[in-house]
């Protein structure tokens, strides 16, 4: 009803418009307001009539008790082939997030509730990302099945799906997130890269990526990778070799490169006007007993490895991460 009031509404401002008045306009602006004001009635017409809340036959009496009132404030999306349904908060998903804003307002009314449909995307993938958008956590799996896996293919396969619903909506704060995620896992496991996991990211995911960047970069911190590359070479991609011959061109030698968890995170962040870039490691951090503690000064007095590269050498670097 509130549709067709502002239907009629439209239409008689635009029957005014059309009426021909002696003193309507007495210069040359009348004509361009004229023009002007009736480009803006047909847009707010072309809007509503897309919209078309009412258009739908009335609700019966168990339409209407199956299907009760949500607020404005939040909306449905239906997500997947099976059309799993979530209800999400406006402004959780819309606040800083032009996607689904754009997408809010392309939101159908069925049956008294705002639905979005989103049939291609995998309901895992918006479950993670549901998770980030109300926890500011990236979490894809359950925690007993993430330390339970001795390789963290699986676990890494998700995060790069969700890197990559991250990339299609434009959300940089959390391909950052999901890129900490996935250096998080080549720490914790035993098996840091897996075929699967290189399979994912060079044959499925958008590239190039900082995922790629990352396990480049695992590749040539590695003196023993070389049994490994060999091993696998017939079922790794053509264009992951590539990509590791080039890096390895440029790479600074004859110093290795730093393990992708001993850089400061900025390094495989992306950044915007709107997600500007990280706080700088410090030039130099002096290790004392006192900043450090005596288990951390021990292993320092004891290490013999303070090659130098970016900012500062590979320990004060892993001290800054871990202090700073």
């Amino acid at each position: 009803m509130h549709t067709q009031r502002s239907l009629a509404r439209i239409g008689m401002a635009a029957q005014a418009i059309a009426r021909p008045r002696q003193h309507r306009y007495h210069h040359a602006y009348g004509s361009q307001q004229k023009f002007r004001t009736y480009r803006l009635l047909f847009a707010m017409l072309s809007l509503l009539r897309n919209r078309q809340p009412d258009a739908h036959p009335p609700k019966t009496e168990m339409e209407t008790q199956g299907s009760p009132q949500i607020s404005d404030d939040k909306f449905v999306i239906l997500v997947g082939f099976e059309q799993k349904e979530f209800l999400v908060d406006v402004e959780v998903l819309t606040q800083g997030n032009d996607y689904f804003e754009i997408m809010f307002i392309r939101t159908l009314t069925e049956q008294g509730r705002r639905v979005l449909r989103m049939p291609s995307l995998d309901t895992e993938v918006f479950q993670a990302y549901l998770q980030y958008a109300y926890g500011r956590r990236v979490i894809v799996m359950d925690s007993e099945d993430a330390r339970q896996s001795r390789s963290k293919a699986e676990e890494q396969v998700k995060i790069a799906n969700l890197w990559d619903f991250a990339n299609s909506i434009t959300d940089v704060a959390l391909q950052n997130a999901t890129t900490d995620a996935f250096v998080d896992t080549l720490q914790a496991a035993s098996v840091p890269i897996s075929v699967a996991t290189i399979h994912h990211l060079w044959e499925i995911t958008h590239r190039p990526n900082p995922l790629c960047h990352i396990v480049i970069n695992w590749f040539l911190a590695k003196s023993d990778a070389g049994p490994y590359l060999e091993k696998w070479q017939h079922r790794l991609p053509s264009d992951f070799f590539v990509d590791l011959a080039l890096y390895y061109a440029d790479a600074p030698m004859p110093d290795r490169p730093l393990e992708p968890y001993e850089y400061d995170r900025c390094r495989f962040h992306l950044h915007t006007d709107a997600v500007p870039p990280c706080a700088s490691v410090p030039q130099r951090l002096q290790l004392t007993q006192e900043n450090l503690g005596e288990e951390l000064e021990d292993k320092r007095r004891s290490s013999s490895d303070s090659v130098t590269f970016g900012r500062g050498t590979r320990s004060e670097i892993e001290a800054a991460r871990l202090f700073g």
